[in-house]
């Protein structure tokens, strides 16, 4: 054998790279994040919580990210990301603004039901990573008013003008939010949403946005 040879690092043996494990593995680690602080607040979030949740070792939480603070940042962008695809699948084909806004609050709450922590994260991360916060904040905001834009568009909305658009999409995200905290959370556990809630709020929408179009 020569030298070259000899002193060669030896390659080593073990699992091929696993990019899907290895994705799993993350996403369990941000929903465990979410459980922890869902359960513990931000302050009470900790390494040990998250992996004991995730049922992964601690060196597992160490090769996805450098600190909780980066975890919980990670879910935020997390969170947006896939509640946005959730409530888009579901609105995906309707054919009027009122289909669109029903079928996406009804989506919500739905995303809500399997992630109850979603609304304690969303106040926790304004607190502590603003900066996360702020993007959540900022692209479902524009999201949704994009979705009132194409609204009008088709020829409804008309009594309003895009800035007020702007104003409306805020005002019905703030609804469901405080909608189901008064009404479908309860100790960590979110109750199905009602019909009869449903159409309560469907009632203020279509009276009230569609009024104003009658009167414009």
């Amino acid at each position: 054998m020569s030298d070259a040879a000899a002193s060669a690092p030896k390659k080593r043996r073990g699992r091929p790279p696993d990019p899907e494990g290895q994705a799993l593995v993350r996403r369990q680690l941000l929903l465990s994040t979410g459980r922890t602080v869902g359960e513990f607040g931000f302050q009470g979030t900790t390494v040990a919580r998250i992996t004991a949740g995730a049922k992964v070792a601690t060196g597992t939480f160490y090769i996805h990210f450098a600190s909780v603070d980066e975890a919980f940042e990670e879910l935020v962008d997390f969170v947006r990301t896939e509640m946005i695809a959730f409530v888009g699948q579901r609105v995906r084909g309707a054919s009027s603004f009122l289909d669109v806004e029903e079928l996406g609050f009804r989506a919500f709450f739905d995303y809500l039901r399997d992630y109850p922590w979603m609304l304690t994260v969303q106040s926790q991360a304004a607190v502590w990573v603003p900066q996360a916060y702020e993007r959540y904040v900022t692209n479902i905001h524009h999201r949704y008013t994009r979705s009132l834009q194409r609204s009008k568009r088709r020829g409804e909305l008309e009594g309003y003008s895009l800035r007020d658009l702007e104003v409306i999409a805020m005002v019905l995200l703030g609804a469901r939010k405080y909608i189901a905290q008064r009404f479908c959370l309860s100790d960590g556990d979110v109750t199905p949403l009602s019909d009869e809630l449903v159409g309560d709020y469907m009632r203020f929408v279509s009276h009230g946005l569609s009024q104003a179009v009658a009167e414009g």
